[in-house]
């Protein structure tokens, strides 16, 4: 009888131990904070278009993101020059390959872009925008049915949290 009850004490004890060990362990992964996309240079490669440098664009975040390529950045004097690849001066990337607008969690793209005709180091910057969760529901809903435009094209909508996310420095 002494046994069965030595036994039964050390089964609820290591069950306790167990429960709080997991939830220590679910509590630490919730409170974690939240990382940002990262974009990374990963070498220069030859196609017969001439040479590129091969990105790695990835959504280390739990949310849903666009992202937009914002400048490519120059060394001058010492300085960070930024040349805007949005709006007017958007064509520049029309000649990058691979290049996607937006990642789930978790996912990632490699992309190629030519280098520029300077000889100086440079680097990319992206705008990351993360889908917003939906706040009502109801409003959403009418929203989507009233607006001719989002019923044609099925628009996602990314208001929610925007970061912008820089490559390391590219050599020539």
């Amino acid at each position: 009888m002494k046994r069965v009850i030595s036994a039964a004490c050390l089964v609820l004890a290591l069950g306790v131990i167990i429960a709080l060990l997991a939830k220590r362990d679910s509590t630490t992964a919730r409170l974690s904070p939240a990382r940002d996309a990262s974009l990374l240079f990963l070498g220069v490669t030859n196609l017969p278009t001439g040479s590129f440098a091969m990105f790695c664009l990835s959504n280390c975040t739990r949310a849903h993101i666009a992202c937009v390529p914002e400048a490519l950045e120059l060394v001058s004097a010492g300085a960070w020059v930024r040349t805007p690849l949005t709006g007017s001066a958007s064509h520049a990337v029309r000649d990058w390959i691979g290049v996607k607008e937006d990642l789930r969690p978790g996912e990632a793209f490699t992309f190629l872009v030519p280098p520029p005709t300077t000889s100086g180091a440079w680097r990319l910057v992206f705008m990351c925008q993360e889908q917003a969760q939906v706040i009502d529901p109801v409003t959403d809903t009418v929203r989507h049915l009233t607006d001719a435009k989002s019923r044609e094209t099925q628009i996602r909508q990314f208001s929610g949290r925007r970061y912008y996310a820089s490559s390391p420095e590219v050599a020539q």
